[in-house]
């Protein structure tokens, strides 16, 4: 009843997806839903079949606040860049958390 909005993180793995679901059902169940309720996608690891962001949208149905990027990588230069990255994807979600009014991120 203190917040204005609640963030779901999962990954891009089933398995995840479905926890994000159940966590989204007892959210709904406190009577916390609607325009109120988005996700964030973290890709923690390399999956072999990724889902699609549209896909865990589905799954979800709620809005999708942002993506944070895979962060590891083999050379100096690509971890820097992807730590960039990383950066850059917080500032934009917490950018749209603080908004007067929270938009989603295009699909």
């Amino acid at each position: 009843g203190l917040c204005n909005s609640v963030v779901v993180v999962t990954e891009r793995e089933l398995g995840s997806v479905i926890c994000g679901k159940v966590a989204l059902k007892q959210l709904q169940a406190w009577g916390v839903g609607g325009d109120n309720v988005w996700a964030v996608v973290v890709n923690r690891t390399e999956f072999p079949k990724p889902l699609e962001i549209s896909e865990i949208q589905t799954q979800l149905a709620c809005g999708m606040l942002g993506v944070v990027p895979l962060a590891t990588s083999a050379s100096f230069d690509e971890v820097i860049s992807k730590a960039e990255s990383v950066n850059a994807s917080f500032a934009e979600i917490g950018n749209r958390l603080i908004a007067n009014k929270v938009v989603g991120m295009k699909l």
